[in-house]
């Protein structure tokens, strides 16, 4: 699989993820800084640093307390 970067929207910059691999669900901790407050996006980019054939498939999903 890719490497999963998500954007710190505090820092201003990409942060990669631990290697996922296939199957577990992950989670992210502090997500709140990964999510923009007025539209609830979030800016995930896949990296692929061994320019490997890849194909894949992402299931994702955002829950949480509306404040």
């Amino acid at each position: 699989l890719p490497d999963v970067e998500v954007f710190d929207r505090q820092a201003g910059e990409w942060r990669r993820l631990p290697h996922m691999t296939a199957g577990p669900r992950y989670g992210v901790a502090d997500a709140a800084k990964y999510v923009d407050p007025t539209t609830g996006t979030v800016l995930i980019r896949y990296v692929n640093d061994r320019m490997d054939s890849v194909g894949f498939s992402a299931d994702i999903a955002i829950t949480g307390n509306i404040e």
